[in-house]
């Protein structure tokens, strides 16, 4: 291990020796010489090895030869570890008994032995040659440990440390003794030079990122910065530590830029990362950060490093006056006078402000300006990277015709990202997206970067894709779902869709501007809303100001200008989400000075606010409404509409109100007219059916109808000149929902599963009910109140549907609060917990930081595996959660529901196949099974069987593998495989082609088959067949055919031994009584399987492995119930061991 004696320059001496390192507590670590254990140093991981290396060179230039001798270790010389049991005495009865420590040792070579010295009992011991170590070192522990009074400090020095290594330092001294004060001296200032280095990359490492360090992984080719990476190496590479301003917009490649510049010389130069943030991070106390700054700018100018601040406007932006840290002007003396080099990273919007807050920083650093590349330039970029990526055959490779589009979609949809970044950070995050999915595709081609586009932007992939249609009717009658009237509005909206669709819209403006016009409540806001719908699929996402809170002189600072600590409200929202659907509510309330923001919004689309970020608009819809003029159209309800004189008196009132530019500038005026009767009528109808929605009268089953004459009623009532259609929800609870309620409550458990008619006095009885099952009756409002009670088969009819999808959902519900089920959901939120813990508290020593990082990527693997199966069952339920919704809405509205109950039971069997993968996640994955299958007496239940397993295995990718028993063809030898050994009572392999013939199509010809199967999780479906399966016989006087499984082994490779074992060479088993319970019993004059005589299913064969998963669940459930299910999958057969052989 140590060379002793090795001369150096100039006489210098060298020797290696070991320390002996104890990490005691996170981070802090003892270090003692193996040699001489009264040397101890306390720090660090390497500032314990610095400590001792350099306190170790000087004290050992004193010492005589014999001390130094000591330091001498063989080569060889290593750390044993051993767990070890100790009686430790004196304890309480309930805890007495032997502890069990994992102890370390040194082990030392010393000719035909070792010498091993055990630290925590400061003990040495010699090893004879032949003797075993690991019996010598327990032994020698428990001598020690019994012979010696331990107390209780003694004990806990016994106690392992978080880590211990052995570590070799090299000691530098003149072992002659000449020249100590000249060459000692000199020594130590290059030990301290040295230490002095190690100390300032330590501290750079603490407060920056290592950008030399992953530059080579981070690399992406460059293309067409030819001249800028000349300029910024001219700036960088020269003697004097010149700073570098790099100035360009989110995306252009600054970063790119500088890596370019550090990936030849990285191992010569260093690169820090850094931020404002990280450089006086956890500095609280007065006057602290200031130390820490100047201790940090010390180290980068003795280094020469590079400080990188990838957001510098972010530090140019702290204002001291109001608290903030002045990191800058810390900063300005070191690089104004040369001292350190700085490259930083800043927008142009901010250059102006920035410089002219910090006049000198700016005077200091060279500016360094990148435009965007073109078109061209982006694509050979893309091309080139795609190209790099696809050199790696273990991860998807990209298609190149997917860049082109991207380029496309890039340029016209992120406005506020410049080429080439925006189209490389989206190939990036679509390769790792690919790479993420459980199976990643081998190829990412342009459906996945259609549907990922549309993903990131939330831009719908219909208008994305020119493959895919839009047709104006289909939309129309989309909108009609929701929209009462207003037919005219909506064609013009669906035809502004239609040209964005076809890009055909002029650029540098919004994709369209309307603004709607008309009386309150006739749907102006509701087309907004269901504009926003159609698009991103929720109403939500509309972005809505009231701009009659807008009208002061302020408004158009708070709205859209501003200010230099904050963005405008409009601007940021907009930014936050570039296609959206804006709603200006009520423009003409707002002040002048936002009408005038607002003509260079919709002429331009774009606009920049007081700290000069620009916001793009040209991927907005902008909906403006007002009600200007609609006091001058009021008309009685159901009177014809004027629509020639409305709209030119609404064109006058907008004149008169707005500026021509403003009016003009935008794509559509749009005028809304008054409902009339018929279409107030359809809005009642819409709101009766989102009150039918309400939980309390699905719940309680309740129908609810009104008349014709009611229905005109509540229209002509709820109906107001002034407020539209705005009070009618208001009205609707009042005269309608609060009667009801009335009815309801007072009727109590009778009201469950009733039906409400709602009908003028004058108008005849309920048409659906007889009178005789009338309940109750109530007049209010002129209006009267039946509540019926529901005949038998009309109530059968609308509740058999409702309570069998409710049931159900009952049963997911309580499938998924199985302890099974509830511990691996706990075991889910465990790991997310260790995996957050591990990845912020990475250990500092190599070692530790190795295992570490295999046990997180398990840990995550883990996580992957159990969350998916979880999610999977999760969603599934929660879909029969919203089958029951609209079974109960059916209810409502007086539907069958029997369709919708076929619906949920199929959701309820996915449900179930989904739920079985999740019963069995935390077992491991098994792939492989071998099955022994014998028919005993009356055949035909073992053809039924092979046949369905051969028709669905190539559906589960299962590869099967048969061999058939026949005792008379091994005496003749195989002759389809001679090399096949003779004495083998089982056939050679045979195919499904050859089983067919054979033993499919004859019954009875071959009685028993063994089978190895491989395939997704064969083991786990097909473990649970394993047990007595009976089909009835359909003639009373005929017995039953049985078919036994054996669950041999689960794995498909077995040895010569395991082919002669007694387990596989059995004869047939007797053929059971048909009054012995079978595990599956089959029966197919019903149709009906029923397991393990308790549950019955809808099953048959072939289809019967179709439902492998549910039959096998409901096994699984039996298990669970009963406590079995550790044995559940436990093979017949066991290959013993060698020394169960040998006795």
């Amino acid at each position: 291990m140590a060379e002793e004696g090795d001369k150096g320059e100039e006489g210098i001496l060298t020797l290696e020796t070991l320390l002996l390192s104890r990490e005691v507590s996170p981070g802090a670590w003892l270090a003692t010489p193996v040699a001489d254990r009264q040397h101890v140093a306390y720090g660090s991981e390497a500032g314990v090895a610095d400590q001792q290396e350099r306190f170790l060179s000087e004290h050992l230039l004193t010492q005589p030869p014999r001390v130094l001798a000591r330091y001498h270790l063989e080569a060889g010389t290593r750390l044993h570890r051993q767990l070890v049991r100790l009686e430790r005495p004196g304890l309480p009865p309930r805890v007495e008994g032997r502890l069990e420590l994992e102890l370390s040792g040194v082990v030392s070579p010393d000719g035909r032995g070792d010498w091993v010295f055990v630290p925590a009992l400061d003990h040495t011991f010699y090893l004879a040659d032949g003797e075993d170590l690991r019996e010598r070192f327990a032994s020698e522990v428990e001598r020690i440990a019994s012979a010696r009074e331990l107390d209780d400090h003694d004990w806990l020095r016994l106690f392992p440390a978080e880590d211990d290594t052995l570590e070799p330092i090299t000691l530098h001294f003149d072992h002659a003794g000449e020249g100590i004060a000249g060459r000692a001296r000199a020594l130590r200032q290059k030990r301290i030079q040295e230490l002095k280095r190690k100390n300032a990359t330590e501290l750079l490492e603490k407060v920056g990122r290592a950008l030399h360090l992953e530059v080579e992984a981070k690399m992406v080719p460059l293309t067409g910065r030819d001249r800028e990476l000349e300029a910024l190496g001219a700036m960088l590479d020269g003697p004097s530590r010149a700073s570098v301003l790099l100035v360009g917009r989110e995306a252009v490649g600054k970063s790119a830029l500088l890596r370019a510049w550090l990936a030849p010389k990285r191992k010569e130069r260093l690169v820090f990362a850094t931020s404002g943030a990280k450089l006086v991070a956890g500095m609280s106390g007065f006057g602290q950060w200031q130390e820490q700054l100047e201790r940090v700018m010390e180290a980068a100018e003795l280094l020469d490093a590079v400080l990188y601040f990838p957001s510098f406007g972010e530090l140019l932006g702290e204002r001291p006056e109001r608290g903030g840290v002045d990191v800058v002007g810390a900063l300005r003396r070191w690089v104004v006078e040369g001292r350190v080099r700085v490259v930083g990273e800043l927008p142009p919007e901010a250059v102006e402000a920035a410089r002219r807050r910090h006049v000198s920083l700016f005077g200091a650093m060279t500016r360094l300006a990148l435009e965007p590349l073109d078109e061209a330039q982006t694509r050979d970029a893309a091309k080139a990277l795609v190209a790099r990526w696809a050199r790696r055959e273990d991860r998807p490779r990209i298609d190149p015709a997917v860049i082109d589009p991207v380029v496309e979609l890039a340029k016209r949809y992120l406005p506020y990202r410049a080429f080439p970044g925006k189209v490389i950070r989206f190939l990036e995050e679509l390769l790792v997206t690919a790479e993420s999915e459980a199976s990643p595709p081998s190829v990412v081609d342009l459906e996945r970067a259609y549907d990922a586009f549309s993903l990131a932007t939330q831009i719908p992939a219909f208008l994305l894709r020119e493959d895919r249609p839009l047709l104006a009717d289909r939309v129309i009658a989309t909108f009609r779902e929701r929209m009462v009237g207003q037919a005219e509005a909506v064609r013009r909206v669906v035809e502004t869709l239609c040209v964005v669709k076809a890009r055909l819209q002029p650029e540098g403006k919004p994709l369209a501007s309307f603004l709607f016009i008309g009386p309150t409540g006739v749907g102006k806001t509701e087309l907004a809303r269901t504009l926003t719908r159609f698009l991103f699929g929720d109403e939500e996402r509309m972005v809505r100001f009231d701009m009659s809170e807008y009208a002061d002189g302020l408004a158009a600072e708070r709205l859209i200008a501003g200010t230099h600590d904050s963005a405008g409200l409009l601007t940021s929202k907009v930014r936050e989400q570039p296609f959206c659907v804006l709603l200006l509510d009520e423009i003409e309330k707002a002040h002048p000075a936002v009408l005038d923001l607002l003509l260079q919004v919709l002429g331009e689309g774009r606009l920049s606010d007081a700290r000069g970020q620009t916001t793009h608009f040209d991927n907005a819809i902008i909906i403006l409404t007002s009600n200007l003029g609609a006091s001058h159209q009021r008309a009685p309800l159901g009177f014809p509409d004027r629509r020639e004189t409305a709209e030119s008196q609404y064109d006058r009132a907008i004149h008169q109100a707005f500026r021509p530019e403003l009016v003009n500038r935008l794509d559509r005026v749009i005028t809304f007219h008054p409902l009339t009767e018929e279409e107030v009528a359809q809005v009642v109808t819409i709101a009766l059916r989102r009150i039918g929605e309400r939980r309390g009268i699905q719940q309680g089953g309740l129908g609810l109808e009104l008349s014709e004459g009611a229905l005109a009623q509540v229209a002509a009532e709820g109906y107001s000149d002034t407020y539209g259609v705005r009070a009618l929800r208001r009205h609707l609870d009042r005269a309608v929902v609060d009667p009801v309620s009335e009815l309801v409550a007072s009727l109590g458990p009778e009201a469950q599963g009733a039906f409400v008619w709602v009908a003028r006095p004058e108008e005849p009885d309920c048409p659906h009910h007889s009178a005789k099952h009338r309940l109750r009756s109530l007049i209010r409002s002129d209006l009267r109140f039946d509540v019926f009670r529901r005949d038998a088969a009309t109530g059968k009819k609308a509740l058999r549907g409702v309570w069998g999808v409710v049931a159900l959902r009952r049963e997911a519900d309580r499938l998924m609060q199985l302890e099974t089920v509830l511990r691996i959901d706990e075991q889910i939120g465990m790991l997310r917990s260790q995996i957050a813990l591990a990845a912020r508290a990475q250990r500092k020593s190599r070692k530790r930081r190795v295992v570490d990082q295999v046990d997180l990527e398990r840990m995550r693997i883990e996580l992957h595996r159990l969350s998916t199966a979880y999610d999977a069952a999760r969603e599934k339920q929660l879909d029969l959660h919203a089958a029951e919704q609209l079974a109960l809405a059916a209810l409502y509205a007086g539907d069958d529901a029997d369709s919708l109950y076929a619906e949920a039971s199929a959701l309820d069997d996915e449900f179930k196949r989904r739920l079985f993968y999740l019963l069995v996640a935390e077992r491991p994955s098994r792939n492989a099974i071998t099955l022994l299958l014998s028919e005993p007496g009356r055949p035909g239940l073992l053809r039924a069987w092979l046949d369905g397993l051969y028709r669905n295995a190539p559906h589960r990718h299962f590869r099967v593998i048969a061999h058939v028993r026949d005792r008379e063809q091994m005496k003749r030898g195989w002759p389809s495989d001679p090399a096949w050994p003779a004495e083998r009572a089982w056939s050679p392999p045979k195919d499904e082609a050859w089983m067919r013939p054979h033993v499919v199509d004859r019954p009875g010809n071959h009685r028993a088959v063994l089978l190895r199967i491989e395939g997704p999780a064969a083991a786990l479906l097909l473990g649970l067949e394993a047990g007595l399966h009976r089909r009835v016989s359909q003639a009373k006087d005929e017995t039953p055919s049985h078919l036994l499984i054996e669950r041999l082994a689960l794995e498909t490779q077995l040895e010569d031994e395991d082919w002669l074992a007694e387990e596989l060479n059995r004869g047939l088993p007797p053929d059971p009584s048909p009054k012995i319970p079978a595990f599956r019993e089959h029966d197919p004059a019903t149709g009906r399987l029923t397991i393990d005589g308790t549950v019955s299913l809808d099953v048959t064969f072939p289809s019967y492995f179709e439902q492998l998963e549910v039959i096998g669940l409901y096994h699984l459930l039996g298990a669970l119930a009963a406590g079995m299910e550790e044995d559940i999958y436990r093979p017949s057969y066991r290959r013993k061991k060698p020394e169960e052989e040998a006795s």
